[in-house]
């Protein structure tokens, strides 16, 4: 715990649609992320982040909500998400100067409540990168949308802008908290282009299909329309390479922020949080988009730097998203509301603690998930059946060997349903509440 009177700033940045190890430092060799690589290298970097899910298509909206929170799926919208306390609220109540640029992908008042002030404020959950309608700060929280103006600048570089504006000028003694949310590399992705990849130099990744081996019940989601089926691999390669060039594009821009923040004499007592709303398939599985539990759509990168936190490290800890405001709470010696439902995870960075032992997710009333540091378990409720998909993670990451395939059985599969029902009802699953009631 960091004491009061040395508490440190915050810089706290999230991307949209950033899969878990599309940096190079954390698996992929064919995208250039110099800036992450070392934010990597000088910090820690939990390489086993999951988003619990999502209920509705639109999942970065949920694990906003949730990571914003603290509070798990079914419960960030009872009541509606602007009457619990988020973090950034609490932290600008506990005396820190509280900044948000960038998207807002929940309640409108909410973002006044957190932040003290703001500048290029996006409401919605994507839009054309070049043409983005954002507001001034408001501090009564209305927003009307009467007062958005639409830029004709790329959205990472008008969102950076804002962010080394707030760098340079600061020159306040209380510490900050400064949120920094990109529309990148979600679609459209149109990098810019100096950051361009040749689609012909892409490798497929090592579970692309041209189509999903069954419908999962969410093939026809805007995400899974942006291409035609079957996928070719020049399709998913074209995707691919623009995806790329996209998250190129933002690496950049992080290194601009940093850099400013080590010339504004920032760094040495800056906590930098670098993390995603959610993963994107890209031709994995055969789809496209997130709306499913595989790996490559829950899991997302968390990578920290700053004063007592370890440099050089990669952890293997399984934790959420939403295990961030206990996170930060436990950091800074801030009493945790009795809202929060997450756990910390502060423990885990500083001396390697275990955290949790199963992570289980969720994707509508469609999809069900739970696993271990072993197995995964895939449920898919689809017309009155029950689909199963069960994976050994140690020999097969890329999930594609279902091991109940032809009817087979799993000596524990039994034990895996178990925890997953477990799960459901602890966290008042709708879904549990049907099965219970048949």
């Amino acid at each position: 715990m960091i004491s009061k009177s040395h508490r440190p700033n915050i810089l706290f940045i999230i991307a949209d649609d950033h899969r878990h190890n599309a940096i190079n430092a954390l698996g992929d060799y064919q995208v250039e992320t110099p800036n992450l690589d070392g934010l990597v290298n000088k910090g820690t970097a939990l390489t086993n982040m999951y988003i619990m899910g999502s209920t509705v298509g639109a999942v970065c909206m949920p694990s906003r909500g949730m990571m914003l929170t603290g509070r798990s799926l079914w419960s960030i919208d009872e009541p509606d998400l602007g009457e619990w306390s988020l973090w950034p609220e609490i932290l600008r109540e506990s005396g820190y100067v509280t900044y948000g640029i960038g998207k807002w992908h929940n309640e409108r008042n909410s973002f006044s409540k957190c932040f003290s002030d703001g500048a290029e404020i996006f409401f919605g959950g994507m839009s054309d990168h070049y043409s983005v309608p954002v507001h001034n700060y408001d501090p009564t929280g209305e927003f009307s949308a009467d007062n958005a103006r639409v830029t004709q600048e790329f959205s990472t570089d008008l969102f950076t802008q804002a962010t080394t504006d707030f760098l340079r000028d600061y020159s306040g003694t209380d510490p900050f908290c400064l949120y920094v949310a990109f529309t990148a590399p979600h679609d459209p992705r149109t990098p810019p282009q100096r950051f361009t990849y040749n689609p012909n130099d892409i490798e497929l990744p090592g579970n692309y299909l041209s189509q999903h081996p069954f419908d999962n019940g969410e093939m026809y989601v805007r995400d899974e329309l942006l291409d035609k089926l079957p996928r070719t691999e020049d399709a998913i390669r074209k995707h691919i390479a623009d995806y790329y060039g996209m998250v190129s594009h933002l690496d950049s821009s992080i290194g601009a922020i940093l850099q400013t923040l080590d010339e504004s004499g920032l760094s040495e007592n800056t906590v930098v949080i670098y993390t995603a709303d959610h993963g994107l398939a890209l031709g994995q599985h055969g789809l496209l988009g997130k709306q499913n539990l595989y790996e490559h759509s829950i899991k997302v990168p968390f990578i920290i730097r700053g004063p007592q936190i370890p440099a050089n490290v990669k952890l293997e800890a399984f934790c959420y998203l939403y295990d961030l405001a206990p996170t930060l709470f436990d950091m800074l010696g801030i009493t945790v509301p009795g809202s929060v439902e997450g756990q910390s995870f502060w423990g885990t960075i500083l001396k390697g603690e275990p955290h949790r032992t199963m992570i289980c997710s969720a994707y509508k009333n469609k999809h069900r998930s739970v696993r271990n540091k072993r197995y995964k378990l895939i449920e898919y409720y689809l017309d009155g059946n029950v689909r199963r998909q069960m994976f050994d993670l140690l020999f097969d990451p890329l999930e594609l060997e279902n091991l109940l395939r032809s009817e087979k059985t799993h000596h524990n599969l039994s034990s895996m349903q178990l925890a997953l029902r477990d799960w459901q009802a602890h966290v008042s699953d709708p879904m549990m509440i049907d099965q219970t009631s048949e």
